[in-house]
């Protein structure tokens, strides 16, 4: 079992502007909590009625892991210890619960009912709680997507985000709410089968034009936050075969990275970085690839050319894929090692470009799995 003690600078609090949404950082007291704990603190100034959701909610205090640059986490069973004060909290009728979410290509929300939380004015109150995965235990207030909904045990497995939430109030709860020593101790393994932090020793690499041979990528902290880039500059060599033409961007191991793991049906989430970035009349797409036999097979969807997070499933369906070349079967490649090829690389590449591509491409975060399937 391993414990986490989340990063008390990244919680926030929702504040829902229909369709749209805004995030506010959660007001931090170094030596305010319990025993002199650091605390956060959020109040009816940040936060808003989350009206989509059934009953209405208010999302007072949350935590993304990919905000740390974590991937998802596996609450499944886990046990959550945590300190809860309320000032001038009033919930008209309301109640204050736990909550998870997972944005996994849809959006599933559910509030843990079984354990409504005590909050008390002007005082702290532990509390310790043992997450089931008994959906009985638990209510599911919000679906995006009603034919791709997520189950609990899949909603835990792949936790995107979770915290505090106000429910069955008669009007917008008001005051303060704050949170000091909150820690998960769970079997999570945080790097499976792989988060990439580019800290370290480096393995993503790329062909590079100007030697004509692959070469490690430069690595670099982002100036406007202490977080590892890996950035590729004007240096992308179009390289030619049966199907198109395309130029590796990144690149890593299997073995540094995700040791052959089965990426069927694996999440993928990534930030990327693009400045003046043309692909030259090509487009960035996902791809696996077993060097040995020289078969490449892209993801057909196409990576937006803005500096954003992307996330993507990687189905073992050939028709979501384009073979470039070689002729192993998909899911030979994604089964990795359990399969009878396997892949030995994985990355981004633009694929169809008419010239050598320009600009600066780079990621700030990458991570594979879990697998979206249930056990």
């Amino acid at each position: 079992m391993e414990t986490i003690a989340t990063n008390l600078s990244l919680w926030q609090s929702y504040e829902y502007i229909g369709p749209n949404d805004k995030f506010h950082p959660a007001q931090i007291h170094t030596e305010k909590g319990p025993n002199g704990e650091a605390a956060i603190s959020t109040d009816d100034s940040m936060w808003s009625i989350d009206t989509p959701e059934n009953p209405h909610s208010i999302l007072a205090l949350l935590y993304y892991p990919a905000w740390n640059l974590e991937p998802l986490y596996d609450l499944r069973d886990a046990s959550i210890e945590f300190s809860l004060r309320g000032d001038n909290l009033k919930l008209h009728g309301g109640h204050c619960y736990f909550w998870i979410h997972t944005a996994t290509l849809g959006s599933t929300r559910w509030h843990y009912i079984k354990h409504p939380l005590p909050v008390k004015n002007g005082k702290w109150t532990r509390n310790n709680l043992t997450l089931s995965t008994n959906p009985k235990d638990w209510h599911n207030s919000f679906v995006s997507d009603p034919n791709d909904a997520k189950s609990l045990p899949l909603s835990l497995k792949a936790c995107a985000s979770f915290g505090f939430s106000f429910t069955g109030f008669s009007k917008k709860a008001t005051g303060q709410l704050s949170l000091s020593s909150f820690k998960i101790k769970t079997n999570i393994c945080k790097n499976w089968p792989y988060n990439s932090k580019f800290t370290g020793e480096l393995y993503w690499k790329t062909v590079s034009r100007k030697k004509k041979k692959q070469k490690i990528i430069n690595c670099e902290t982002a100036t406007d936050r202490d977080v590892k880039v890996i950035f590729n500059h004007n240096d992308f060599l179009l390289l030619n075969n049966h199907a198109a033409t395309f130029s590796y961007l990144a690149f890593i191991n299997s073995q540094k990275s995700t040791k052959g793991a089965d990426l069927r049906n694996s999440y993928v989430f990534f930030r990327q970085i693009i400045e003046m970035f043309d692909p030259k009349g090509g487009s960035i797409h996902f791809f696996v690839e077993n060097s040995k036999t020289g078969t490449i097979w892209v993801e057909r969807g196409k990576i937006k050319l803005i500096s954003s997070a992307f996330s993507m499933i990687l189905s073992p369906d050939e028709k979501n894929w384009l073979r470039l070349s070689g002729t192993d079967t998909l899911e030979s490649l994604l089964m990795g090692t359990a399969g009878q090829t396997g892949y030995d690389y994985f990355g981004f590449m633009v694929v169809g470009a008419q010239k050598n591509p320009s600009g600066l491409w780079g990621l700030s975060q990458f991570t594979i799995g879990p697998r979206i399937i249930e056990e």
